[in-house]
């Protein structure tokens, strides 16, 4: 069913962030206002035009934007910058509903400066609508829900307009900072089903259903419990996405007997019923299909909504499609494609607007940070020239302690001694980095089976709590279905325990102190090994870095008697280097083509040799010579000691071999290490 889907992406804008309804005194006060009956002070009006905004959220994007708007200028006049920004959140959340993503950006950008101004919290004004997000919660709670808020929404924005990464990246920042505190429950449910949705995006079920599960215990304290049926049917979704089919019609009917007992929410119905019906088709039980989609399509129809009402009619023609009923299949897909090809013209023209406004953010930053550039080295600059002047001086002083030879040689002994110091802090220095590469990439591969292991730990919980149920009601049946999904769990639990095990080893192993002691090594192991972990420690460090690797070993490569420690500290420093060249190949636009770094072995004669190849800018020909000299870098200030290409010579060398470099500059440089096998 081609419109199964679909229902994720309306439920994903549908549930996202419902704020709760006024009540009947709220209501009658507001509609008092409107007729002109009552006087309001601003503040009495913020306290209005919040609610008039939270009503009109969901029912109609136009009239929510309208009031929320005025009650932001309000805050504004009143000097309330926690009311600014998180009026400027609710209201940009309407925005996108509507589909105006370049304003929706604005203001949720605004909102977050705004939560990162000093004393944001102090000296708020009391007032009704908002109270639930200052109640008597310490300032820096009050700060963190606001931001959770924030951060949520432009989850939700970046999901909406195709950025999927950066919106599981929000909302798991998002996540981490609500779960803080679990003072707002109705915000973290939110946020639980938004990345759901996002982890459907990429495929990954289990972590979907997980997080589903997550938000349906937010549902069971209450929070949103009123919506607990439309969060179970879109589980019910997740698993029959899985070919789960049973667990799957087991939420659905506990999810539509909550929405049908509730009676709040109509187009969850609708949705459910077309969700349904794609089920029953899947099962050729198209009598079914066909009752489910009808019903479905006809309480969508009187939604008002057009993307629901092409939902709709979509599903509609799929059912008439597969029972053999071909004019109303073509029909209804006329119509849905008539309504969905209207909405597609809207929504580009949305997203056109929203990437030039990002374009244009980007363009001001990247000035912004060009003038930071120019000011730090006017700072380098005349810090030169004060330590040039500083050094004048003391060659003064030199001179004219240089009539007392016995004072001049105590302090030449004492400047040698200084040195040596330096020398050996330089070296630990270059050391100390090559172990922050390691720890970036070993965090991030520990990172992954972790994640599984809790995720699965915490699912396994809830399925033998339900064990125990169903025993109690001698369900065996039941019984067996979840004494077997346990087991899955825990054979998953098992292998990614394992996994993490193997790492943590790997990483006792090599970051144990050199010993000195030479021992048989496997160099082709060694190489793959630093590549991955030099790869994943810069992905670690910049999420924009997108180089890719290859390898090339001979299998028949002899292990070779080396400081195992030394020679993978030259791979790593090596590697490193063709990742930074190549990754600054992308960054200066120099050529539009694949960054690529390559890794060969091979065997020649009495020789192995070890290639690092890359195809980045080069080396120019007038520092070639200069390279493996100390100190000397082509890096920024600060990115670069010096010492790595000096240090990985000098190890090459004590162990017998040679350190060469070919390049041609604008075509990239290959490292070429040969050590002897005997």
């Amino acid at each position: 069913m081609k419109y199964c889907k679909s229902l994720f992406a309306l439920l994903f804008i549908m549930v996202t962030l419902l704020i709760g309804q006024a009540n009947a005194q709220d209501t009658l006060e507001i509609a008092e206002l409107q007729k002109g009956r009552i006087n309001a002070n601003d503040n009495q009006l913020l306290n209005i035009y919040g609610k008039l905004g939270l009503i009109y959220s969901e029912a109609n994007s136009d009239s929510a934007i309208f009031y929320g708007e005025k009650a932001v200028a309000l805050s504004r006049k009143l000097k309330q910058p926690f009311y600014e920004a998180m009026l400027l959140t609710l209201t940009g959340y309407d925005h996108i509903a509507k589909g105006d993503y370049s304003i929706a950006l604005s203001m949720l950008l605004n909102a977050s400066k705004l939560s990162d101004e000093d004393n944001i919290t102090k000296n708020i004004l009391p007032s009704d609508y908002i109270r639930k997000f200052i109640s008597d919660y310490p300032d820096e709670v009050r700060l963190r829900i606001l931001k959770g808020y924030v951060l949520n929404n432009l989850g939700v924005l970046y999901s909406q307009t195709g950025n999927k990464k950066l919106s599981k990246q929000v909302l798991l920042d998002a996540k981490a900072l609500v779960e803080r505190d679990r003072k707002d429950y109705f915000l973290l449910g939110g946020i639980y089903n938004n990345l759901a949705f996002v982890y459907l995006d990429y495929n990954d079920l289990d972590s979907a259903i997980y997080y589903q599960k997550m938000n349906l215990q937010i549902d069971d304290l209450g929070a949103i419990k009123l919506y607990q049926g439309s969060s179970l049917t879109v589980l019910a979704d997740f698993y029959s996405y899985q070919g789960q089919v049973d667990s799957s019609w087991k939420y659905f009917y506990k999810g539509i007997g909550i929405i049908k007992e509730k009676n709040v929410n109509k187009v969850a119905l609708g949705q459910t019923y077309l969700s349904m019906a794609a089920l029953y088709a899947e099962q050729e039980n198209l009598d079914s299909a066909y009752w489910y989609a009808k019903e479905g399509a006809f309480i969508l129809n009187g939604s008002g909504n057009t993307s629901l009402i092409s939902y709709g009619y979509g599903m509609l023609s799929d059912v008439y499609g597969a029972m053999g009923i071909m004019d109303s299949a073509y029909y209804y897909l006329t119509l849905s494609n008539g309504i969905e090809d209207s909405l597609q013209r809207v929504k580009m023209d949305n997203l056109h607007r929203f990437y030039n406004d990002v374009f244009d953010e980007q363009a001001r930053l990247k000035d912004k940070e060009n003038r930071a550039v120019n000011q730090r080295n006017r700072v380098i600059i005349l810090s030169s020239i004060v330590g040039f002047l500083i050094m004048a001086a003391v060659a003064l002083a030199l001179k004219r302690l240089n009539r007392k030879v016995k004072q001049s040689n105590l302090l030449l002994n004492a400047t040698l001694t200084d040195l040596r110091d330096a020398q050996a802090l330089l070296v630990q220095s270059e050391k100390m980095a090559s172990l922050g590469e390691l720890t970036a990439g070993i965090a991030h591969e520990i990172q992954n089976p972790l994640n599984f292991v809790n995720n699965f730990s915490e699912v396994s919980k809830e399925l033998m709590e339900e064990l125990v149920e169903e025993v109690d009601k001698d369900n065996m049946d039941e019984v067996k279905l979840i004494a077997n999904d346990v087991v899955m769990n825990l054979e998953k639990i098992h292998h990614h325990g394992k996994r993490a095990d193997d790492i943590v080893k790997g990483m006792l192993q090599h970051s144990r102190r050199s010993t000195g002691v030479k021992e048989l090594t496997d160099l082709n192991a060694l190489a793959d090994e630093y590549l991955r972990l030099a790869y994943h420690g810069l992905r670690a460090k910049d999420n924009q870095f997108n180089a890719q690797f290859e390898t090339d070993f001979d299998p028949y490569l002899p292990k070779l008697n080396v400081i195992s420690q030394d020679i993978g500290r030259v791979l790593l420093n090596l590697v490193n280097n063709a990742f930074y060249a190549v990754n600054d190949k992308r960054i200066s636009g120099v050529e539009n083509k694949r960054a690529l770094v390559k890794v060969v072995t091979r065997r020649l004669n009495n020789m192995v040799e070890v290639r690092v190849k890359d195809n980045g800018p080069g080396i120019p020909d007038h520092i070639r010579d200069k390279i493996f000299q100390p100190f000397f870098t082509t890096k920024p200030t600060g990115q670069g000691t010096g010492l790595g290409l000096s240090l990985s010579y000098d190890i090459i060398k004590a162990h017998g071999g040679e350190l060469k470099v070919n390049t041609k500059e604008g075509e990239g440089s290959e490292f070429i290490v040969q050590l002897p096998t005997v």
